[in-house]
């Protein structure tokens, strides 16, 4: 999200539209993590928790990464040519498979140090 924070194009007045972009991990429809936490009291993170929840309870019971920008007008603002969470979005299917499979990686290392091997 830090990408999709650095690199908007539009004036963004009260900070909101800003500290409502984040992310959530949803695991079975429930979310393992917010990125958007840190910022109780925001209102942009606020709106961001909102629409996060929404859309985890749509999901299938698995594991899916959501990007949201959670202020109503966000579409809008994307709507007319700038930048809000499509680029880090764009991104983040980019980078996405690779960064599993190092993770997944360091799991299978970390299991055959600890199991002897196993995998």
């Amino acid at each position: 999200m830090k990408y999709a924070k650095e690199k908007h194009s539009y004036t963004d007045r009260t900070g909101n539209l800003t500290n409502s972009i984040s992310y959530a991990i949803v695991r079975n429809k429930k979310l393992e993590y917010f990125s958007g936490e840190n910022q109780p009291n925001n209102e942009g993170a606020k709106a961001s928790l909102k629409v996060a929840m929404q859309m985890a309870n749509s999901l299938p019971d698995a594991f899916s990464l959501i990007i949201v920008a959670g202020m109503n007008y966000a579409a809008y603002v994307e709507a007319k040519g700038y930048n809000v969470i499509l680029p880090a979005e764009l991104k983040a299917k980019k980078d996405f498979p690779a960064a599993m499979n190092q993770l997944m990686a360091k799991a299978k290392s970390k299991a055959n140090e600890l199991f002897g091997g196993v995998l």
